[in-house]
Order: C-alpha cells, then structure tokens, then sequence
C-alpha cells in the first residue's frame, strides 16, 4: 500500500463503529496533544501574519478590499495548513512518525493534498452559490434547502475525503477508488460525522462560556489579562477541532483502505 508501515494501535476501531470511531479520534488527539502543539506553531504564526497583512491591507488601500482580496486570502490560509495537515495525518497513520517544533515539509505529497483540498473548497463554494439562489427563488423553503444542501455535502465528504490522507502518506488513491472504498459504509461515515460535530459543538460551546468567566474573573486586572483570559480557551478549542477532524479522516481512512489484516495493512 504504501512505503512505510501502517501505525497500528491494540484498541483502534474497526468496521466503522460510529461511537469508537469519534472516542477514538478524541482520545488520540489529547494522548499526543504535545506533538499536534508542535506541529501546529507554524501554521498558527504564518495564519497570524497573513490576517495581520490582510487588515492593514485594507486599511493602507481601502479600494482593495473586496471578494477578490477575501478569496485570495482564504487560499493563503488555508494553504499554510496544508503542511500541518499532511504531518498530522502521517503522525497517525504511519510508525516512527516524529514531529518537531515549526515542522513545515512541502513536497509532492503537500502540494496533492492541496489540489484535492481546494477541490473540495471549490465545490463548497458553488454550493453556497447554489443554496443562496435556490433559498432567494423558494424563500418557503428555505429551511429545506438548507438541510439537503447539508446531507449532500456530508454525503460527498463521506465518499471522497478519504483522498486527504491517502495523498498525505504517498497513497495514489483517486476520487473514483475513495468512492468504491466507500460503497456500503457512507452512512456509517455520515453518522460519524454528525455526531462529531454534536459534539465538538457542545465541548465549543463550553470553551466559550469558559472563556466568558475567565475575562470576567480577570476584568479588574489589566485589559491584556482580559483578552489572553478570553481568548486562550477558544484557542484551545480551535486547535482541539483540528486535531480531531485531521485525526477523523486517518482513522475512517484506514478503516476502509487497509483494515487490519488486510493485504493492504502491510
């Protein structure tokens, strides 16, 4: 399957299991969250940059500020996550995967993760495009719009992300490939996809109130107290989310390419 082994862990799921799945990726995040903390200082830094351009951008020539200028900027952040992407996915998928602090690898397999990242980013935008004129030509149902518009796009993210990993680790896996891999397991990884985002909704939730009492309990300090106080939880969370959904594809990934005894395993 690949040149280098698969990473296989005593009490990773199997057959897609919804609940293992979701456990799983959760735990492994919080097990090695020093690693994806590592590999994650470049991109967060390179992200901070890029909105301070964009913002004093603006300021300097307000003429530019536009669609265009959102858009480019858009590309570049999530370009800059490409890198920390494919380390993460290759950290979970493969042994003696080590990472170090600001690790930023751009290579083959970075710059095919990204055209099937942009791909996807593509294909959410013409679907926004198409939700908005479907929602301004049937106003009344505008609430059904939206749902189906939702179960399509986590249709289509079930049958074909398995393409992200799969290029992080060097695998020629091809859209048609990841949709036959799927076939007979998509609700299972539609399902595994809803009740993560229950439930990291929930935990972003609890992030945020946290954040509110920390700025409140340290209002009376200094306003730089405040904001790091605020602000440190939902940064947490952030990187939390990231973690789990890069962790997510490689473990749904591997339950449908190479399940354990497999040929592929190997």
């Amino acid at each position: 399957m690949a040149p280098e082994a698969l990473r296989r862990d005593q009490d990773e799921p199997v057959g897609l299991a919804i609940y293992d799945t979701v456990r799983w990726a959760i735990v492994f995040v919080f097990q090695h969250f020093g690693s994806l903390l590592k590999v994650s200082a470049t991109p967060f830094l390179l992200s901070f940059l890029l909105t301070v351009a964009e913002n004093a951008l603006t300021v300097a020539v307000p003429a530019l500020h536009g669609p265009v200028l959102v858009l480019v900027f858009q590309f570049l952040l999530t370009a800059v996550l490409v890198p920390q992407a494919t380390a993460w996915h290759r950290y979970t998928l493969l042994d003696g995967q080590r990472l170090r602090w600001f690790q930023c690898v751009v290579g083959c397999r970075e710059l095919r993760f990204c055209g099937y990242a942009f791909l996807g980013y593509a294909g959410l935008l013409l679907s926004g495009y198409a939700g908005a004129s479907l929602y301004r030509t049937f106003a009344e149902f505008a609430v059904a719009t939206q749902l189906l518009l939702a179960v399509l796009g986590i249709w289509f993210l079930a049958r074909f992300a398995a393409v992200l990993p799969a290029a992080a680790i060097g695998v020629r896996l091809s859209l048609r490939q990841a949709y036959a891999a799927t076939r007979g397991g998509a609700s299972k990884i539609m399902g595994i996809y809803v009740v993560t985002a229950l439930m990291m909704t929930t935990f972003g939730m609890g992030f945020d109130a946290l954040g509110s009492i920390a700025a409140s309990f340290f209002s009376t300090v200094t306003p730089w107290t405040t904001i790091v106080a605020e602000t440190a939880p939902r940064a947490f969370f952030n990187l939390l989310s990231v973690g789990v959904s890069i962790t997510l594809l490689s473990v749904i990934f591997k339950q449908i390419w190479a399940p354990a005894g497999s040929p592929d395993a190997a």
